[in-house]
């Protein structure tokens, strides 16, 4: 971006707060123009933060037009614009931007993925601070991107979960480590095909060097030979593959039949880790990831996971919430996708094979059909909980796959019905396997709903 130019802020959230927050402080000699807009009126506060710093809000339409360059916030859906597709610049690139003009920069490990991104993200940035590293986590949680920038020296390692809508226009933007932990179709509200929604996941990569590292799932390896990618490659494996499926000198990592952790390069097979030492906190494959990564970058794993632990694993992701005599609830609200409910219902059957399990789905597809998941639920769980805005598509769905279901216009009403039954010992799953837009404004929003519910919860009669 040059001076003397129309500065635009697209969206005035969290991202778009933090943006101009940064281009107010490299404002140079000759004034710059910064222009707002979130397409509705701003609140009175907004208000008077941008007449204080010399910023004017203006409509959308008028904003589109004067603007000479246009930082929109991911969330915003740029199809109806591409009028206007030469203006825009990513937040993420402007990040790169920032990074290069500083005088040290951290080492960028960059994650993204449909599922465990924020998992991986959290428990490697708190991994890395155990062991005196200095890390933080941003992007996606943690810090916006753009007010990490105010302290790069004092990092040593910046982790960034990143999603679709961050990656997808990025030109510049090549991680140290780039990690794919998985794909599935999510999102096609939003990307008009699978194909887009994967071309924006790999813009991960796409401009990475030969010196920098990528770790992705193994089932991708022909399509990143294809691509010409990085030279530094590994991928991992739930199971090891056989020696022609990836290159001799690419890394792959996978569990063997005892459950440790292997590492295989040129035909030479080591041990990362034993089963003993693999963590039990989140899913298996989350760990094989997180280790895999550490190795990657060079870190002894006996010394670092030695705290994995203590770590506290993010809200929202099958956390227990209560027990009362007969019923325990977990609150797994961060399932926006079925495949990740799944998962959950596999996790808790695990640990408790003989309890039944009473799940609760809601919340919207995102253009998914869900219905096809409910026949994998069946041998599973007791009965489905439908609630929300698509509780009647997936009843019916239920009643079609022969499990026993309710279907609730609120949780409120959920946890109604809950107390009207008289059940033996029971699990209930909150893992709704849709987006929350249908009654709250986010997942951690309708997790901390259900929370509430569940501690103001009458089980005497149970």
């Amino acid at each position: 971006m040059q001076k003397n130019k129309k500065i635009g802020v697209w969206g005035f959230g969290v991202v778009g707060k933090s943006v101009l927050r940064y281009l107010l402080t490299i404002k140079g000699v000759a004034p710059w123009s910064f222009l707002v807009t979130d397409g509705k009126q701003l609140s009175l506060p907004d208000q008077d933060y941008l007449e204080e710093n010399a910023v004017c809000f203006l409509p959308l339409e008028q904003f589109l037009q004067e603007c000479d360059y246009i930082i929109p916030s991911p969330g915003i859906d740029l199809r109806n614009y591409v009028h206007y597709q030469y203006k825009f610049v990513a937040e993420l690139d402007l990040f790169v931007r920032a990074c290069s003009e500083a005088s040290s920069t951290p080492q960028l490990i960059g994650i993204t993925g449909t599922l465990g991104k924020t998992t991986i993200t959290h428990c490697i940035t708190e991994l890395l601070k155990k062991s005196d590293r200095r890390a933080c986590a941003a992007g996606n949680i943690g810090d916006a991107l753009l007010d990490v920038v105010t302290h790069l020296s004092a990092l040593d390692v910046i982790v960034l979960e990143l999603s679709s809508f961050q990656l997808e226009r990025s030109i510049l933007f090549a991680p140290d480590l780039a990690i794919l932990t998985n794909l599935y179709p999510k999102h096609l509200d939003r990307h008009d095909t699978l194909e887009q929604y994967f071309a924006a996941k790999y813009n991960l990569f796409a401009h990475q060097k030969s010196h920098q590292h990528a770790l992705l799932p193994a089932e991708y390896a022909p399509q990143v030979y294809a691509k010409n990618p990085v030279q530094k490659l590994s991928f991992f494996s739930e199971a090891e593959l056989a020696a022609q499926d990836v290159r001799p000198e690419d890394t792959l990592y996978f569990f063997d039949e005892s459950g440790s952790i292997m590492r295989r390069v040129h035909n030479t097979y080591s041990i990362v880790l034993s089963a003993a030492q693999v963590p039990t906190t989140s899913y298996r494959i989350n760990w094989l990831i997180m280790a895999a990564a550490l190795d990657v970058l060079g870190y002894k794993l006996d010394a670092i996971l030695s705290h994995a632990q203590a770590i506290a694993l993010p809200s929202h992701r099958l956390e227990y919430v209560a027990q009362s005599c007969d019923i325990t609830f977990y609150n797994d609200s961060k399932s926006t996708m079925m495949v990740a409910t799944q998962a959950a219902v596999a996790k808790l059957k695990q640990l408790e094979p003989a309890v039944p399990i009473l799940l609760i789905l809601g919340g919207v597809s995102e253009g998914l059909d869900r219905r096809v998941f409910m026949s994998w639920f069946a041998p599973h769980v007791t009965e489905i909980i439908c609630y929300g805005g698509e509780a009647d598509i997936l009843y019916a769905a239920a009643q079609a796959a022969h499990i026993r279901a309710r279907s609730f216009s609120t949780l409120e009403s959920v946890f109604d019905y809950i107390r009207s039954c008289k059940q033996q010992r029971v699990n209930v799953l909150f893992s709704p396997g849709g987006a929350s837009f249908d009654l709250y404004k986010n997942y951690v929003e309708r997790g901390n709903a259900f929370k509430r519910l569940v501690n103001s919860f009458d089980m005497s009669n149970h």
